[in-house]
């Protein structure tokens, strides 16, 4: 002890020094791990440096920048993209409404088509509701059904009015997808309905449709180039063609520039001739007039023979019918393109 009194100072400052060098170590380690984790860090990169070196493409050098030449092309994507929500423009549904002036406005769109119909020339069966009877004749609807028919409503007019600008025969069928709540009971219209599903991804929605209408060929192809020519996007999976029935003299085809016909008009009279007598029928069986004597006759014609350098004048032959087009019943079962809105 009294060793310490004498040496204080030495021992304070050994003291001093021995947690100087305590922390020194300390420092030292923690600076080895730290070392140790960059050169992990560095081995790391360089790893991953060399294996972008060796990537197939590679991913570019200063003559030849194909980073710079992704960006570009995503430039390129992006318009595209936009081009094509310019091409494929959506059928915009009408608006949403309450259930009473959904019906009001179902009815008048129907009478639209109507008119539509009529104005074209295209007969519909009788009571024919475009894909509609549930909405038609239901009071009371499940919430977001209506929503759901806005969309299908323009879309399924949109789809009458190419028919219409075709002139077709005669409407058949319009079968729709039964989304809404208030379609999947279907004890009433069950011929509206095509059982499918519409398929979407992170741009669009794809609605099916299939309907079935009357006409002829050349009806068909106006139809297919007016859905080619309209400004909203149609995509025709399938088209089937079979000939028409025959569906009765209600139906038949008026001939350009024949007289209209009458129905349950009498035949024209014709004046009942009188039998000839047996004096009558003699003179017939000889050739003799009521004189009794034989009529002067202009002498029979006398057919040239052939001559050669002569021509022989045409024989009048009838026409040969080549092609007789008969009147089909088309389906086509496509689909209804629509954008999703952009957020």
């Amino acid at each position: 002890m009294e060793w310490i009194k004498r040496n204080l100072l030495f021992v304070i400052g050994a003291a001093v020094a021995l947690v100087m060098m305590a922390g020194a170590g300390f420092f030292l380690y923690t600076q080895i791990q730290e070392n140790d984790t960059v050169d992990r860090t560095l081995n790391d990169q360089i790893a991953e440096l060399r294996r972008i070196q060796e990537m197939d493409p590679h991913p570019g050098t200063p003559e030849l920048d194909n980073v710079g030449e992704i960006k570009k092309d995503e430039q390129r994507i992006k318009q595209f993209a936009n081009q094509a929500k310019a091409d494929f423009v959506s059928i915009p549904p009408y608006p949403s409404q309450d259930e009473r002036t959904f019906k009001q406005m179902l009815e008048s769109v129907i009478n639209e088509l109507e008119r539509g119909a009529v104005n074209s020339a295209v007969a519909y069966p009788e009571g024919f509701s475009f894909g509609f009877t549930v909405p038609r004749r239901g009071r009371q609807f499940a919430p977001g059904s209506v929503d759901i028919w806005v969309y299908q409503l323009a879309e399924i007019k949109a789809l009458f009015n190419v028919l219409f600008q075709a002139k077709i025969n005669r409407i058949d069928t319009m079968q729709r997808v039964p989304l809404a709540r208030d379609d999947q009971n279907q004890s009433l219209g069950a011929n509206d309905y095509v059982q499918l599903l519409p398929q979407t991804n992170n741009m669009i929605i794809r609605t099916p449709y299939q309907l079935s209408f009357y006409g002829f060929s050349g009806q068909l192809a106006s139809v297919l180039e007016g859905m080619v020519r309209s400004s909203n996007c149609f995509i025709i999976k399938n088209i089937t063609v079979q000939q028409a029935p025959d569906m009765g003299p209600a139906f038949e085809i008026p001939v350009p520039g024949a007289p209209p016909t009458q129905f349950g008009a009498s035949p024209a009279f014709q004046p009942q001739q009188r039998e000839p007598s047996a004096e009558a029928q003699m003179r017939s069986r000889y050739g003799l007039n009521r004189s009794g004597t034989r009529p002067m006759t202009a002498p029979a014609p006398v057919t040239p023979l052939f001559m050669p350098g002569v021509a022989r004048a045409p024989t009048n032959t009838p026409p040969t019918t080549l092609f007789s087009e008969k009147l089909l019943r088309i389906t086509l079962l496509l689909d209804v393109v629509r954008l999703k809105p952009t957020k």
